[in-house]
């Protein structure tokens, strides 16, 4: 979907940055995300608040996206 519906943002629960084994034997962690994709990847967690997670191609708009994230989740 990222690729062909032109995403401009990842947004994936914070369990799931923590794969079970067998995520883990098919390849399915954060890591590899983050390294495959030129999006912003934004892990959310249960209580509401978000943290950009992207290493690989930060994009420019990014530091804004993260200050937005931080911001909303606190509202």
């Amino acid at each position: 979907m990222g690729r062909t519906g032109k995403a401009d943002l990842i947004v994936i629960p914070e369990s799931a940055a923590r794969p079970g084994l067998i995520d883990r034997i098919k390849g399915y962690t954060l890591k590899i995300l983050q390294n495959h994709t030129d999006i912003p990847v934004v892990l959310g967690s249960a209580d509401g608040t978000a943290k950009l997670c992207t290493v690989r191609g930060v994009s420019k708009v990014a530091p804004r996206m993260q200050e937005t994230a931080i911001r909303d989740s606190r509202s």
